[in-house]
């Protein structure tokens, strides 16, 4: 991997990071909050977190598959295929792919989300990519 790429691969870990301890309060802040405009702005709040979260995400993974001329044809696929390459659990790629689909849920608004579903995918995205960044970290 050219020194260029860790770089940015390393700065947007950072990035993640940032987005993952915002998610994590605000959710912290939602279980505890009692008024419901607060909660709907908090609610907002980790929508943008989380999405911004699993993109840095896609977007990381197709840099290493490039590194291997490789290249994902959905946001799905570019958590899957990182197991053709790296020493990974498969189980955890495919809870990480499965947030792409959570996602596009939440970024286009697919139906009315389901307030207790969508609070434990916050949770999953906080637990996961907390995992993802020390599983990239490990790459470099």
């Amino acid at each position: 991997m050219h020194k260029m790429e860790k770089k940015y691969i390393l700065d947007k870990l950072a990035y993640m990071k940032e987005f993952i301890e915002l998610l994590d309060s605000r959710i912290q802040k939602y279980e505890q909050e009692e008024n419901i405009v607060e909660k709907k702005t908090l609610f907002a709040a980790m929508s943008k977190f989380s999405e911004e979260i699993v993109e840095v995400g896609i977007k990381i993974n197709n840099i290493l598959l490039e590194e291997h001329k490789d290249y994902s044809t959905s946001y799905f696929d570019s958590f899957s295929k990182l197991s053709n390459y790296y020493d990974i659990d498969d189980d955890f790629l495919t809870k990480l792919a499965n947030t792409t689909g959570f996602r596009n849920r939440v970024s286009h608004e697919y139906g009315s989300l389901n307030e207790t579903i969508t609070l434990k995918s916050f949770h999953n995205i906080v637990h996961l990519y907390q995992k993802y960044i020390e599983f990239i970290k490990s790459l470099l």
